[in-house]
């Protein structure tokens, strides 16, 4: 764990982290809301959630009461002050990793009439593996119960179901494939700072699998002084209200949103787009139209991130989907001595080599960052690290005869990817929207990347957030 986090969370539980540390016996209800919604409508209350988190809320609540969000899932920790706790949801999802590449002619030919069919090669193993939520918790009460130092971890797994992949195709329509799981794998680990009863968005991001709809992960604290003396022993909260005034924390302390942007555009607006993003007077409105062009189809908003962090510590967000793709190949029929019918089924395949094996890879976006706030007040000092990857589709290279010049011509499919990353430290002014990357893709697809990105501070005193 980071060493000033740390320190912040011994200043709040105790004033040494030692088996004596006391604690004020709160009790900690965590509620953690995952909600979906159109993408659009998410851009404005993303920033809703910091100037005005009641506000926000609520509307998210009539949203939902609306029909216009989906609740996906609604995670709950009780725990006491100081003490980590977990809630989790999963589904064990089960699938093939290995295939035997099977004999084209012992699949019977299509009968005059029929449709055609698809065959799958069949399936010599599998692996399992859970898909759900995972929500992970370590709440340190404030003295007075208005503010919490949360150490949080969200770890949320989708399967969205099986993508087919064709790998050769009969004379007579009849196709062979296999078949792989397709998972979207998205979460964070940070630490921030939450005012209780008042909801905080620690993370947002648009899903892989349908990139119209974005994801909001929504955390309310709610807080009890309990009655009578507890101590924090063994995994139970032992500890003495009256020995609550040693562990007050040093404030005022801060921390920063990151809100993260990836815009697609066609690469003869792309150099328009980069003269207004870099004019600070006029990146506002250029981002306003930005978004306005998705609307219509021209532009694509390919990625949101935001996300809470505290000051000097470092914040991780990822947002990936897996790709698989063919690892160990086989030639049909090479080395082997058919029989003339053999030989007569491979010269009606068309295309394809069956796969023994796959590998996957991750695509996506992942943001790690940390921010310190400057003396004046007036941004942050930021230094992130921003990398993804895109997949672009599958290639098909020429794999020549299955077995010599009389049988059927065989193709390897691979995959290509288009990767990007951006290492940056930099000043950041306070709400002021600022370019971080312009990236050409490939001459093939005629496009570029624009990521922008912004850091709205929120500040903690011992005073109360006025309502």
């Amino acid at each position: 764990m980071n060493a000033s986090f740390r320190w912040l969370l011994c200043a709040f539980a105790a004033a040494a982290c030692g088996e004596d540390a006391v604690v004020e016996p709160w009790q900690v209800r965590s509620e953690l809301q995952i909600v979906h919604l159109d993408a659009q409508r998410a851009v404005p209350l993303i920033a809703r959630f910091t100037d005005d988190a009641k506000g926000a809320g609520e509307e998210l609540r009539q949203l939902l009461a609306d029909g216009n969000a989906t609740l996906t899932a609604h995670l709950i920790v009780r725990t006491g002050n100081g003490l980590r706790g977990v809630a989790e949801q999963t589904t064990e999802v089960r699938y093939p990793t290995h295939i035997s590449p099977s004999d084209p002619s012992l699949i019977p030919a299509r009968k005059p009439g029929a449709a055609p069919k698809s065959v799958h090669f069949p399936v010599t193993a599998f692996e399992r593996r859970q898909s759900g939520s995972t929500f992970e918790i370590e709440p340190f009460v404030h003295p007075g119960g208005r503010l919490i130092a949360v150490n949080v971890k969200l770890n949320v797994v989708d399967y969205p179901g099986i993508q087919r992949f064709e790998s050769s195709v009969r004379a007579d329509g009849t196709k062979l494939h296999w078949e792989q799981p397709v998972f979207h794998s998205r979460g964070n680990s940070r630490h921030l700072i939450a005012r209780a009863d008042l909801p905080v968005l620690i993370g947002c991001c648009k899903l892989q699998n349908n990139k119209r709809v974005a994801e909001l992960h929504v955390l309310t604290i709610y807080v009890r002084l309990l009655n009578g003396a507890l101590a924090l022993d063994s995994g139970k909260l032992q500890a003495s209200p009256a020995k609550s005034a040693e562990l007050v924390p040093t404030l005022p302390c801060s921390q920063a949103r990151i809100e993260f942007h990836r815009f697609i555009v066609p690469t003869a607006d792309g150099l328009k787009w980069r003269a207004l993003l870099l004019d600070p007077s006029r990146v506002e409105a250029a981002f306003e139209n930005l978004l306005a062009e998705t609307k219509i189809g021209s532009s694509q908003l390919a990625e949101i991130l935001s996300v809470p962090n505290r000051d000097k510590d470092r914040g991780v967000f990822y947002n990936w989907r897996e790709q698989r793709y063919e690892m160990e190949l086989s030639m049909p029929g090479h080395g082997i001595q058919w029989s003339k019918e053999q030989e007569e089924a491979f010269r009606r395949i068309r295309i394809g080599t069956p796969p023994f094996a796959f590998e996957k890879r991750d695509i996506g976006e992942t943001l790690e960052f940390e921010s310190v706030h400057d003396d004046q007040g007036m941004g942050v000092e930021l230094t992130l690290n921003s990398q993804g990857t895109s997949f672009r589709g599958f290639a098909r290279w020429p794999a020549g005869p299955s077995n010599g010049s009389q049988m059927a011509q065989t193709y390897y499919f691979e995959p290509d990817f288009t990767s990007h990353h951006t290492s940056a430290a930099f000043h950041l002014p306070n709400r002021q929207r600022v370019l971080l990357a312009f990236h050409k893709l490939p001459a093939l697809d005629g496009r570029c990347e624009i990521s922008l990105i912004r850091a709205v501070t929120e500040h903690f005193t011992d005073e109360p957030k006025p309502q």
